[in-house]
């Protein structure tokens, strides 16, 4: 027996697009919207005494699934969603330190992006576990949000090959000491002089801003929806394909100071560095769990300051990130106790 709140999502790393894999890590998720989305090709032709479509006219022309995950941020395990996502990343142990380990996670260049194998285990009510395997599952975006009040929040879509029902249930097991990262762990640098991140060092340098109180960032790898190719049936042939990389945000931000409305009428060129340190320390190390985001060129698309009904007036700052082409357009570290990706 189970409740409704028994719900599980396992995530396995694939060594070919759409062989199923245990899990690996298990997912203390917010929601989910993973789902079967078949295509289908109606019949057209017409003939006499036939005013409805005809059920044998009627079949499957594409078989794939999709949807999201929602998380919070945790200290532990989050490395294989950002791995997931961005598609090249490494773990370095951090000298001197015993026990605390750096991830850097950058965006893979090269066809394919991996593909994981996600299973829900979703109870029936009042009856037993079932668990339904998401094969091929490829992770096209993913977006981090902080806002006054909340835990720093994750979001991630998927498309996968297909769903499969025959797989068994894996029961989940979860990390142990996880903590969350919520806002007031975060600080915020927006322009001056940034060195990104190394195998073992985060990011430093950048002009610290103290009037944020709302941030985001998405990445969309704007994978490819094509693959369904003669000889491969209803099933994709391949992985999906790296399209065209987006980075986009918005900040909201109190007008205190002209910095963030004068860099948007010029058209700056700013970095921007969002570290959120959780107070904890990793092991027996000095070394505080860390998410750091460090976009080194981003250009405001807005915003300009109007009033705001006699209440304190912000500006809501979008922005998109761009290639310097010296660096890479984006990097996130992620400091933990995890041991590998």
């Amino acid at each position: 027996m189970s409740t409704q709140q028994d719900l599980s999502i396992g995530l396995g790393k694939e060594t070919v697009y759409g062989t199923s894999v245990p899990a690996q890590t298990f997912l203390e998720f917010t929601n989910e919207k993973l789902t079967y989305a078949p295509s289908f090709y109606q019949g057209k032709g017409l003939r006499p005494r036939s005013q409805v479509a005809r059920g044998s006219r009627r079949g499957i022309t594409q078989v794939k699934a999709e949807g999201s995950i929602e998380l919070e941020a945790t200290t532990k395990g989050l490395g294989t969603l950002l791995a997931a996502a961005f598609g090249l990343s490494t773990s370095t142990a951090i000298p001197n330190q015993t026990g605390a380990y750096q991830q850097v996670h950058i965006l893979d260049k090269d066809d394919w992006h991996p593909s994981y194998t996600i299973q829900k285990g979703i109870p029936l009510l009042g009856g037993a576990i079932q668990a339904s395997t998401f094969i091929g599952a490829q992770c096209g975006s993913i977006k981090i949000s902080a806002k006054k009040g909340d835990a720093v929040q994750v979001e991630t879509e998927w498309v996968a090959k297909d769903v499969r029902n025959d797989v068994a249930y894996a029961s989940p097991s979860y990390a142990v000491g996880a903590d969350i990262f919520t806002f007031v762990h975060g600080a915020i640098t927006v322009g001056g002089t940034i060195t990104p991140p190394t195998a073992t060092a985060l990011a430093s340098g950048g002009t610290t801003v103290a009037t944020i109180t709302e941030w985001d960032i998405e990445v969309k790898r704007n994978l490819d929806d094509n693959g369904w190719n003669l000889g491969s049936g209803t099933g994709r042939a391949r992985p999906a394909a790296l399209g065209l990389t987006e980075i986009t945000g918005s900040m909201k931000a109190e007008y205190s100071d002209n910095i963030l409305r004068d860099a948007y009428l010029a058209n700056t060129p700013l970095s921007m560095v969002l570290t959120f340190t959780h107070p904890s320390r990793i092991g027996a190390s000095t070394i505080n769990p860390t998410l750091q985001v460090v976009v080194p060129q981003i250009r405001l698309e807005g915003d300009f300051p109007t009033s705001n009904g006699g209440d304190v007036i912000e500006l809501d700052c979008k922005y998109v990130g761009l290639h310097d082409e010296v660096n890479e357009p984006i990097y996130v570290a992620y400091r933990t106790s995890d041991t590998a990706i």
